[in-house]
């Protein structure tokens, strides 16, 4: 148990003094529940390019068999 906490507090003395990376970053788009459809999302028709067993389909089949869908 004393282990443990002495590898926690290494852990948070160590980032604290780590440099915030990710401070410049802005979310630029949020798709959620029906906006995922609607959104910048490109739905493949084309054969598959592997010649495997993947059939790509378009958005109102897509949503029409469920596979994809927005909560």
């Amino acid at each position: 148990m004393r282990s443990t906490v002495n590898y926690a507090l290494l852990l948070s003395a160590a980032l604290s003094r780590a440099p915030r990376v990710y401070a410049g970053y802005t979310l630029k788009d949020q798709w959620i529940g029906e906006q995922f459809l609607q959104g910048g999302w490109i739905f493949e028709t084309e054969d598959d390019p592997t010649h495997g067993t993947v059939d790509y389909v378009d958005r109102d089949t897509a949503v029409a068999d469920n596979l994809a869908y927005g909560v």
